[in-house]
Protein backbone atom coordinates (compact mmCIF):
# COMPACT_ATOMS: atom_id res chain seq x y z
CA UNK A 1 0.00 0.00 0.00
CA UNK A 2 1.35 3.43 -0.90
CA UNK A 3 0.37 7.10 -0.86
CA UNK A 4 1.44 9.95 -3.15
CA UNK A 5 2.46 12.98 -1.08
CA UNK A 6 3.03 16.63 -2.10
CA UNK A 7 6.13 16.82 -4.25
CA UNK A 8 5.22 13.60 -6.03
CA UNK A 9 6.89 11.31 -3.49
CA UNK A 10 5.26 7.88 -3.27
CA UNK A 11 5.47 6.63 0.32
CA UNK A 12 4.85 3.00 1.25
CA UNK A 13 2.78 2.66 4.42
CA UNK A 14 1.73 0.02 6.94
CA UNK A 15 -1.81 -0.94 8.01
CA UNK A 16 -4.59 1.38 9.23
CA UNK A 17 -3.78 0.86 12.93
CA UNK A 18 -0.32 2.40 12.53
CA UNK A 19 -0.66 6.12 13.27
CA UNK A 20 1.79 7.64 10.77
CA UNK A 21 0.45 5.46 7.97
CA UNK A 22 -3.13 6.33 8.88
CA UNK A 23 -2.35 10.06 8.93
CA UNK A 24 -0.62 10.23 5.54
CA UNK A 25 -3.24 7.97 3.96
CA UNK A 26 -6.18 10.07 5.18
CA UNK A 27 -4.61 13.53 4.87
CA UNK A 28 -2.42 12.90 1.81
CA UNK A 29 0.12 15.14 3.54
CA UNK A 30 3.54 14.64 5.09
CA UNK A 31 3.37 13.70 8.76
CA UNK A 32 4.58 16.56 11.03
CA UNK A 33 4.84 18.86 8.02
CA UNK A 34 5.37 21.96 10.18
CA UNK A 35 8.58 20.51 11.62
CA UNK A 36 9.76 19.23 8.24
CA UNK A 37 9.20 22.61 6.60
CA UNK A 38 11.03 24.42 9.42
CA UNK A 39 14.04 22.15 8.94
CA UNK A 40 13.96 22.59 5.17
CA UNK A 41 13.90 26.39 5.48
CA UNK A 42 17.06 26.38 7.59
CA UNK A 43 19.07 25.03 4.61
CA UNK A 44 21.10 22.66 6.81
CA UNK A 45 23.80 21.08 4.67
CA UNK A 46 25.57 17.86 5.64
CA UNK A 47 24.72 14.37 6.94
CA UNK A 48 21.34 13.92 8.64
CA UNK A 49 20.61 11.37 11.40
CA UNK A 50 17.05 10.14 12.02
CA UNK A 51 16.79 8.25 15.33
CA UNK A 52 13.41 6.54 15.43
CA UNK A 53 12.99 6.41 11.66
CA UNK A 54 9.72 4.45 11.71
CA UNK A 55 8.35 4.07 8.14
CA UNK A 56 10.59 6.79 6.72
CA UNK A 57 8.36 9.86 6.53
CA UNK A 58 11.10 12.11 7.93
CA UNK A 59 14.07 10.32 6.35
CA UNK A 60 12.51 10.52 2.88
CA UNK A 61 11.77 14.22 3.36
CA UNK A 62 15.35 14.85 4.46
CA UNK A 63 16.71 12.95 1.45
CA UNK A 64 14.46 14.60 -1.14
CA UNK A 65 13.50 18.06 0.15
CA UNK A 66 16.50 19.24 2.20
CA UNK A 67 20.23 19.80 1.73
CA UNK A 68 21.20 16.49 3.32
CA UNK A 69 24.33 14.98 1.78
CA UNK A 70 23.61 11.60 3.42
CA UNK A 71 20.82 10.18 5.58
CA UNK A 72 21.31 7.58 8.33
CA UNK A 73 18.08 6.27 9.87
CA UNK A 74 17.87 4.08 12.96
CA UNK A 75 14.79 1.91 13.59
CA UNK A 76 14.76 -1.23 15.79
CA UNK A 77 11.17 -2.32 15.03
CA UNK A 78 11.51 -4.71 12.11
CA UNK A 79 8.07 -4.26 10.42
CA UNK A 80 8.55 -0.49 10.29
CA UNK A 81 12.21 -0.86 9.29
CA UNK A 82 11.29 -2.92 6.22
CA UNK A 83 8.94 -0.16 5.05
CA UNK A 84 11.55 2.50 5.89
CA UNK A 85 14.15 0.74 3.75
CA UNK A 86 11.73 0.37 0.84
CA UNK A 87 10.86 4.07 0.99
CA UNK A 88 14.47 5.21 1.00
CA UNK A 89 15.36 2.78 -1.77
CA UNK A 90 12.54 4.12 -3.94
CA UNK A 91 12.93 7.84 -3.22
CA UNK A 92 16.26 8.93 -1.72
CA UNK A 93 18.36 11.31 -3.79
CA UNK A 94 21.44 10.99 -1.56
CA UNK A 95 23.35 8.05 -0.04
CA UNK A 96 21.47 6.43 2.83
CA UNK A 97 21.72 3.63 5.37
CA UNK A 98 19.40 2.05 7.94
CA UNK A 99 20.60 0.68 11.27
CA UNK A 100 18.47 -1.75 13.35
CA UNK A 101 19.65 -0.74 16.82
CA UNK A 102 18.08 0.37 20.07
CA UNK A 103 19.93 3.57 20.99
CA UNK A 104 20.86 4.50 24.55
CA UNK A 105 23.78 4.11 26.93
CA UNK A 106 26.43 1.85 25.38
CA UNK A 107 26.02 -1.84 26.30
CA UNK A 108 22.98 -1.22 28.52
CA UNK A 109 20.56 -4.16 28.54
CA UNK A 110 17.01 -3.25 27.61
CA UNK A 111 13.64 -4.60 26.53
CA UNK A 112 11.94 -3.18 23.42
CA UNK A 113 8.29 -4.12 23.80
CA UNK A 114 4.99 -3.47 22.06
CA UNK A 115 2.13 -1.54 23.65
CA UNK A 116 -1.28 -0.97 22.05
CA UNK A 117 -2.92 2.39 22.66
CA UNK A 118 -5.88 4.47 21.58
CA UNK A 119 -9.18 3.50 19.93
CA UNK A 120 -7.34 2.16 16.89
CA UNK A 121 -5.13 -0.07 19.08
CA UNK A 122 -2.09 1.35 17.36
CA UNK A 123 1.22 -0.39 18.09
CA UNK A 124 3.77 1.62 20.05
CA UNK A 125 7.19 0.14 20.78
CA UNK A 126 8.75 1.38 24.01
CA UNK A 127 12.19 0.78 25.46
CA UNK A 128 12.82 0.10 29.14
CA UNK A 129 15.69 -1.19 31.25
CA UNK A 130 15.83 -4.97 31.49
CA UNK A 131 14.82 -6.60 34.76
CA UNK A 132 16.18 -9.84 36.32
CA UNK A 133 12.87 -11.59 35.65
CA UNK A 134 12.86 -10.79 31.91
CA UNK A 135 13.31 -13.59 29.41
CA UNK A 136 16.97 -13.52 28.37
CA UNK A 137 15.95 -14.04 24.74
CA UNK A 138 14.03 -10.75 24.80
CA UNK A 139 16.92 -8.68 26.13
CA UNK A 140 18.69 -6.36 23.69
CA UNK A 141 21.97 -4.49 24.07
CA UNK A 142 21.95 -0.76 23.41
CA UNK A 143 24.30 1.07 21.11
CA UNK A 144 25.21 4.67 21.91
CA UNK A 145 25.42 7.35 19.25
CA UNK A 146 28.95 8.14 20.43
CA UNK A 147 30.04 4.53 19.87
CA UNK A 148 28.41 4.38 16.43
CA UNK A 149 30.28 7.53 15.43
CA UNK A 150 33.57 6.07 16.68
CA UNK A 151 32.88 2.88 14.70
CA UNK A 152 32.20 4.90 11.55
CA UNK A 153 28.57 3.84 11.22
CA UNK A 154 27.39 7.44 11.68
CA UNK A 155 29.30 10.40 10.18
CA UNK A 156 31.19 12.42 12.77
CA UNK A 157 30.17 15.71 11.11
CA UNK A 158 26.44 15.13 11.52
CA UNK A 159 24.52 18.34 10.71
CA UNK A 160 21.01 17.47 11.90
CA UNK A 161 19.64 14.90 14.34
CA UNK A 162 15.96 14.04 14.76
CA UNK A 163 15.17 12.13 17.97
CA UNK A 164 11.79 10.39 18.27
CA UNK A 165 12.37 7.67 20.86
CA UNK A 166 9.14 7.59 22.90
CA UNK A 167 10.11 8.44 26.50
CA UNK A 168 13.68 7.12 26.06
CA UNK A 169 15.27 10.53 25.47
CA UNK A 170 17.43 10.55 28.63
CA UNK A 171 19.48 7.42 27.86
CA UNK A 172 19.87 8.45 24.21
CA UNK A 173 21.23 11.85 25.24
CA UNK A 174 23.48 10.25 27.84
CA UNK A 175 25.12 8.24 25.08
CA UNK A 176 25.52 11.20 22.71
CA UNK A 177 27.54 13.71 24.74
CA UNK A 178 30.71 13.64 22.63
CA UNK A 179 28.84 13.65 19.31
CA UNK A 180 26.57 16.56 20.15
CA UNK A 181 29.25 18.65 21.83
CA UNK A 182 31.73 18.10 18.98
CA UNK A 183 29.57 18.21 15.85
CA UNK A 184 26.97 20.60 17.35
CA UNK A 185 24.17 19.50 15.03
CA UNK A 186 20.74 21.08 14.87
CA UNK A 187 18.53 18.78 16.98
CA UNK A 188 14.81 18.05 16.60
CA UNK A 189 13.86 16.50 19.95
CA UNK A 190 10.39 15.01 20.45
CA UNK A 191 9.25 15.08 24.09
CA UNK A 192 5.73 13.71 24.49
CA UNK A 193 5.33 15.10 28.03
CA UNK A 194 6.00 18.66 26.87
CA UNK A 195 7.78 21.58 28.50
CA UNK A 196 8.20 20.14 32.01
CA UNK A 197 10.24 17.15 30.85
CA UNK A 198 11.89 19.13 28.05
CA UNK A 199 13.25 21.64 30.57
CA UNK A 200 14.69 18.78 32.60
CA UNK A 201 16.30 17.21 29.53
CA UNK A 202 17.95 20.53 28.69
CA UNK A 203 20.12 20.00 31.78
CA UNK A 204 21.72 16.91 30.18
CA UNK A 205 25.44 17.35 29.38
CA UNK A 206 24.77 16.46 25.74
CA UNK A 207 22.65 19.62 25.40
CA UNK A 208 25.07 22.00 27.12
CA UNK A 209 25.22 25.21 25.08
CA UNK A 210 22.00 24.46 23.17
CA UNK A 211 19.01 26.75 22.99
CA UNK A 212 15.46 26.25 21.83
CA UNK A 213 14.62 27.92 18.51
CA UNK A 214 11.19 26.44 17.83
CA UNK A 215 8.42 24.09 18.96
CA UNK A 216 6.36 22.06 16.51
CA UNK A 217 3.91 19.17 16.04
CA UNK A 218 0.97 17.88 18.08
CA UNK A 219 3.45 15.71 19.99
CA UNK A 220 5.80 18.49 21.14
CA UNK A 221 9.03 18.51 19.15
CA UNK A 222 11.66 21.10 19.98
CA UNK A 223 14.19 22.45 17.49
CA UNK A 224 17.53 23.23 19.13
CA UNK A 225 20.74 24.85 17.97
CA UNK A 226 24.09 25.19 19.69
CA UNK A 227 25.03 28.74 20.61
CA UNK A 228 28.57 28.26 19.26
CA UNK A 229 27.72 26.40 16.05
Amino acid sequence: MSVTLPGGVVLNVMGPTEHVSRYVTVKRQWYEADLLTAIQRRNIEGPYLDVGGHIGNHAVWFSTQCKATEVVSIEPWEPARRVLESNLKANAKVPWSVLPYVIGVESAKVIHEEHLRGPHRQPLWLTRAAKPEDNIEDILVCHSLDALVMEGRIPSNIALVKLDVDWWEGPVLQGAIDTFQTAKPIIALEVAEGDRVFNRLMQCPALKGYRRIGKYCSTPTYLLEHCNA
